[in-house]
């Protein structure tokens, strides 16, 4: 499902298939914070893996700018780290939630599923 008026979701594997970035871009002032849900399951041991947080929109975490519009960016990796150790997992059935809070209580939601690893964003 998909909505035009929550904001612009672009996700793509990094080089090494190690992690998926994803940029959130053409932000408006009436939103309020962004939700995001990456889920996956682990090619060898089944187990399922991902990551879910937040970010408010205003101030906005400016990552950069592209073609006129401000972007966040946020790295999701396919594994595990610790004390600077990662172990890292071979992702299947990757989908990406995205919902887009606005301050009069409107919630817009983007999923995305991605034939990983064929798909290159």
């Amino acid at each position: 499902s998909s909505s035009s008026d929550g904001i612009n979701v672009i996700p793509y594997v990094r080089v090494d298939k190690k992690a998926l970035f994803v940029d959130f871009d053409h932000f408006t002032s009436n939103m309020d914070y962004i939700y995001y849900n990456l889920n996956y399951k682990d090619t060898n041991t089944k187990v399922a893996g991902g990551v879910e947080g937040s970010f408010i929109t205003n101030p906005l975490p400016i990552f950069g700018n592209f073609d006129g519009f401000d972007y966040v960016r946020r790295q999701f990796l396919f594994g595990t780290c610790s004390n600077d150790v990662c172990t890292y997992n071979s992702p299947v059935g990757v989908t990406l939630t995205v919902n887009t809070h606005f301050a009069d209580g409107k919630i817009a939601q983007v999923t995305k599923v991605l034939s990983f690893p064929d798909d290159q964003f």
